[in-house]
């Protein structure tokens, strides 16, 4: 009797541990009060479209009464951007990869190498863009948190989710083109075109290019809408070509570590350092260019832009009918 007594009272006690900590943990990391925000702001747009279609009839204060978060499906959505992080960075390191390695075979040119990771940027946007913000890159998740646009208790879970997408990339490029052949497709310097050191500096510039266009043209989202992908997919073009024989443009720490784990480079790994500290220095240079330019404060418009909170925030039939990823 004493032993099902204190059973009940550990059962009891674990079940109260979670409802008052653990679950408002949880919640927190789900909906951290940026999230809430981007919500709120959302709701409210949607709430003004109401009122003026119904001529004004709703009480101006209801919608602020009525707004209540739904945290089941701000789990399934915290998921739904992971999971469109990971694919996104498997698809695009894949892609930039398997581009490196045919034109360091003569497969195809430098320029079409160039022109193709620009379009693989762009089409990662437009259909990913409105879920997860389409960041595909740890140095422009720190940034857009650096500009108080971006949860910090989001932060580990994009990059780590952009890493295994890296990794998995690794393995795609092996499996598509030999062992053999695999590390061609991880950045590195050719000591015949250029120096570690001038790799560097070409990666610093580079990604500063890439961040700067990303975080001006969320500032400016209301303006730009769905066309920020050009920007972003020209940049990265750009930067392709005329970087690709300095550096081999990576402006993506994960996009080069994840092959290289997986697969080696064609240098052992003896620049790989650079491909990591140069897009993480790129990225602070573009955060305090963009800063002293639009200014510190955040915009109203990157709170939602960079996290994709336009296509989450309003549940349509396929969302009410998905399958539940986890029940509170």
């Amino acid at each position: 009797m004493n032993e099902t007594s204190f059973t009940e009272e550990l059962v009891e006690y674990f079940d109260q541990f979670w409802r008052r900590y653990l679950r408002r943990a949880w919640r927190y990391i789900v909906v951290p009060p940026l999230i809430a925000k981007a919500k709120r702001l959302q709701r409210e747009e949607v709430s003004k479209e109401e009122r003026h279609n119904s001529n004004g009839n709703n009480a101006p204060n209801e919608d602020e009464e009525d707004f209540q978060i739904d945290y089941k499906r701000a789990t399934e959505e915290f998921f739904r951007r992971l999971f469109t992080e990971f694919v996104g960075t498997m698809i695009l390191t894949t892609i930039i990869g398997a581009d490196l390695l045919e034109s360091r075979l003569g497969l195809i040119t430098a320029e079409a190498a160039a022109f193709n990771n620009g379009l693989v940027i762009l089409f990662l946007i437009y259909p990913l863009g409105g879920i997860s913000g389409a960041h595909i890159n740890p140095v422009v998740t720190l940034t857009f948190t650096l500009r108080r646009v971006f949860p910090l208790t989001w932060l580990p879970f994009y990059a780590l989710s952009q890493f295994v997408g890296s990794i998995a990339a690794g393995l795609l490029i092996r499996g598509l083109f030999g062992g053999q052949y695999a590390s061609l497709g991880t950045n590195s310097i050719d000591t015949l075109t250029s120096t570690v050191a001038n790799g560097f500096k070409w990666e610093i510039f580079l990604t500063f290019c890439l961040v700067f266009v990303i975080l001006q043209t969320a500032t400016k989202s209301a303006i730009i809408g769905s066309q920020a992908a050009i920007a972003v997919g020209s940049v990265l073009a750009v930067d392709s070509l005329i970087g690709g024989t300095k550096s081999t443009a990576s402006m993506n720490p994960w996009r080069t570590l994840g092959p290289s784990i997986i697969n080696n480079s064609p240098d052992d790994r003896h620049s790989l350092w650079i491909f990591i500290v140069g897009p993480l220095l790129g990225s602070l240079l573009a955060y305090m260019a963009v800063s002293l330019v639009q200014g510190f404060g955040p915009k109203v418009n990157e709170i939602t832009s960079a996290h994709g909170e336009a296509l989450n925030a309003e549940p349509d039939d396929a969302d009410r009918n998905a399958l539940k990823v986890l029940v509170f």
